[in-house]
């Protein structure tokens, strides 16, 4: 089973984000908690317990009970009404309300 999946249009905005920095450049993934669920990316280092994903000579770092829980992870980026980010999805439950 794949653990990782970033789209062409992911890669590239990674690429370009990440073009003109300094220091890490590692693409750390983790639980979004702060604004629902889901995952977020933040540039940071690995830690111990991170397991290290490398697509397409980019660096992605995971911890390895998060990962456990979300796999597969897809990355894509998306643009709809003038906005535009980074969408990840993976099989974490999204909650909800009702």
């Amino acid at each position: 089973m794949m653990i990782l999946d970033v789209t062409e249009k992911a890669d590239a905005a990674i690429r370009q984000f990440l073009e003109n920095r300094t220091g890490s450049s590692t693409i750390r993934i983790l639980r979004q908690n702060a604004l629902g669920p889901g995952l977020a990316m933040v540039i940071d280092e690995p830690g111990e317990k991170d397991l290290t994903v490398t697509v397409r000579n980019i660096a992605f770092a995971i911890n390895r009970d998060l990962l456990d829980k979300a796999r597969p992870i897809r990355i894509d980026f998306v643009e709809c009404g003038g906005r535009k980010g980074f969408l990840l999805t993976s099989s974490l439950p999204t909650g909800g309300c009702g």
